[in-house]
């Protein structure tokens, strides 16, 4: 029997909850893939605690070996993100209306930090306290990468 997702789904059913318009770029050029995305959203400044949290999803995206090219880790954020300019894998977007994602999302998560598992479509397929246990999030991340077969 395979393990059980510890992630609590974002909507109950089969079908995952769209993102909100505007989180994720359609990918562009030659040999562009869609990727999962291992999103940290935040509502106000990357402080000493938000950087902590983007820095557990660093080390569980190369936890992942070789299927870590098949991750990109996002950052969505309302404020300044002076604090995280120096990782350059790490894909920041400004979203101007996360407060009004956040009546979707929930603004107490929000306020706090919420980790995220997207899809290759941009579909939230997974939701997390920032504070989630690496081992939880990499198990979760594994399993869905081995049944997706998605590039």
């Amino acid at each position: 029997m395979p393990p059980k997702m510890v992630a609590r789904p974002t909507r109950p059913g089969p079908d995952a909850l769209p993102a909100p318009p505007g989180w994720f770029a359609q990918p562009s050029g030659p040999g562009a893939a869609y990727r999962w995305s291992l999103i940290y959203a935040r509502i106000g400044a990357c402080e000493e605690p938000c950087a902590l949290d983007l820095g557990r999803l660093r080390q569980v995206q190369a936890a992942l070996g070789r299927d870590a090219d098949r991750v990109q880790r996002s950052y969505f954020h309302d404020g300044d993100a002076a604090s995280v300019a120096d990782d350059p894998e790490l894909v920041q977007r400004r979203v101007s209306g996360l407060r009004d994602d956040a009546r979707v999302l929930g603004a107490r998560g929000l306020a706090q930090g919420r980790v995220y598992i997207a899809d290759p479509l941009g579909r939230l397929v997974a939701s997390y306290p920032p504070d989630v246990a690496q081992k939880e999030l990499l198990r979760d991340l594994k399993r869905l990468l081995s049944v997706s077969g998605t590039n």
